[in-house]
Protein backbone atom coordinates (compact mmCIF):
# COMPACT_ATOMS: atom_id res chain seq x y z
CA UNK A 1 0.00 0.00 0.00
CA UNK A 2 3.27 2.21 0.91
CA UNK A 3 4.80 1.34 -1.80
CA UNK A 4 1.71 2.10 -4.24
CA UNK A 5 1.21 5.17 -2.65
CA UNK A 6 4.44 6.36 -3.37
CA UNK A 7 4.71 5.63 -7.22
CA UNK A 8 1.36 7.21 -7.53
CA UNK A 9 2.86 10.66 -6.17
CA UNK A 10 5.57 9.96 -8.37
CA UNK A 11 3.82 9.57 -11.07
CA UNK A 12 1.39 12.48 -10.37
CA UNK A 13 4.46 14.57 -9.36
CA UNK A 14 6.10 13.98 -13.16
CA UNK A 15 3.18 14.71 -14.62
CA UNK A 16 2.29 18.19 -13.38
CA UNK A 17 5.45 19.42 -13.86
CA UNK A 18 5.58 18.17 -17.34
CA UNK A 19 2.87 20.10 -18.00
CA UNK A 20 4.01 23.02 -16.15
CA UNK A 21 7.40 22.99 -18.13
CA UNK A 22 5.28 22.64 -21.22
CA UNK A 23 3.65 25.36 -20.41
CA UNK A 24 6.35 27.92 -20.02
CA UNK A 25 8.02 26.44 -23.14
CA UNK A 26 5.30 27.24 -25.19
CA UNK A 27 4.29 30.44 -23.26
CA UNK A 28 7.72 31.41 -24.72
CA UNK A 29 7.04 30.65 -27.72
CA UNK A 30 3.95 32.53 -28.34
CA UNK A 31 5.76 35.86 -26.43
CA UNK A 32 8.65 35.39 -28.92
CA UNK A 33 6.81 34.00 -32.41
CA UNK A 34 3.14 34.70 -32.20
CA UNK A 35 1.37 37.23 -34.46
CA UNK A 36 -1.55 38.08 -32.10
CA UNK A 37 -2.43 41.90 -31.91
CA UNK A 38 -3.01 41.30 -27.77
CA UNK A 39 0.24 40.65 -27.67
CA UNK A 40 1.49 43.94 -29.47
CA UNK A 41 4.40 44.42 -31.40
CA UNK A 42 7.59 42.80 -31.04
CA UNK A 43 9.46 44.30 -27.69
CA UNK A 44 6.24 45.34 -25.84
CA UNK A 45 5.49 44.92 -22.17
CA UNK A 46 2.90 42.24 -23.10
CA UNK A 47 5.56 39.97 -24.81
CA UNK A 48 8.23 40.75 -22.39
CA UNK A 49 5.77 40.09 -19.32
CA UNK A 50 5.04 36.82 -20.72
CA UNK A 51 8.46 35.70 -21.88
CA UNK A 52 9.77 36.85 -18.31
CA UNK A 53 7.25 34.91 -16.25
CA UNK A 54 7.41 31.83 -18.82
CA UNK A 55 11.71 31.88 -17.99
CA UNK A 56 11.00 31.88 -14.78
CA UNK A 57 8.08 28.88 -15.07
CA UNK A 58 10.91 27.18 -16.87
CA UNK A 59 13.36 27.90 -14.63
CA UNK A 60 11.79 27.20 -10.95
CA UNK A 61 11.04 23.53 -12.11
CA UNK A 62 14.48 22.70 -13.26
CA UNK A 63 15.62 23.82 -10.01
CA UNK A 64 12.97 21.75 -8.39
CA UNK A 65 13.85 18.43 -10.28
CA UNK A 66 17.79 19.39 -9.84
CA UNK A 67 16.90 19.69 -6.01
CA UNK A 68 14.99 16.86 -6.38
CA UNK A 69 17.27 14.61 -8.43
CA UNK A 70 20.84 15.32 -6.62
CA UNK A 71 20.36 16.48 -3.01
CA UNK A 72 17.10 15.58 -1.28
CA UNK A 73 18.23 12.09 -0.97
CA UNK A 74 21.37 13.67 1.08
CA UNK A 75 19.24 15.89 2.95
CA UNK A 76 17.10 13.01 4.56
CA UNK A 77 19.57 10.77 4.94
CA UNK A 78 20.74 13.51 7.43
CA UNK A 79 17.71 13.71 8.89
CA UNK A 80 17.04 10.49 9.57
CA UNK A 81 20.56 10.32 11.64
CA UNK A 82 19.29 13.24 13.44
CA UNK A 83 15.90 11.76 14.35
CA UNK A 84 17.69 8.45 15.07
CA UNK A 85 20.17 9.88 16.94
CA UNK A 86 17.16 11.96 18.68
CA UNK A 87 15.30 8.56 19.10
CA UNK A 88 17.88 7.20 20.93
CA UNK A 89 18.15 9.12 23.23
CA UNK A 90 14.94 10.37 24.28
CA UNK A 91 14.53 6.13 25.02
CA UNK A 92 17.49 6.36 27.75
CA UNK A 93 16.08 9.10 29.12
CA UNK A 94 12.45 7.29 29.19
CA UNK A 95 14.39 3.70 30.30
CA UNK A 96 16.22 5.89 33.13
CA UNK A 97 13.35 7.84 34.31
CA UNK A 98 11.01 4.44 34.38
CA UNK A 99 13.77 2.78 36.16
CA UNK A 100 14.17 5.70 38.97
CA UNK A 101 10.39 5.84 39.22
CA UNK A 102 10.33 1.71 39.62
CA UNK A 103 12.94 1.48 42.02
CA UNK A 104 10.54 4.47 44.19
CA UNK A 105 7.99 2.39 44.42
CA UNK A 106 9.62 -0.82 45.44
CA UNK A 107 11.61 0.90 48.05
CA UNK A 108 8.37 2.33 49.12
CA UNK A 109 6.46 -0.89 49.29
CA UNK A 110 9.19 -2.35 51.06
Amino acid sequence: MKNSQSELTTETSLFVTTILFLAGVIGLLIAEFANWSILGVAGSWQRHLLSTLSVFVISVLVVSWLYEKFLIEKHFRQFRNLLYDQLRTMDTIQSKALKLVHLGINETLE
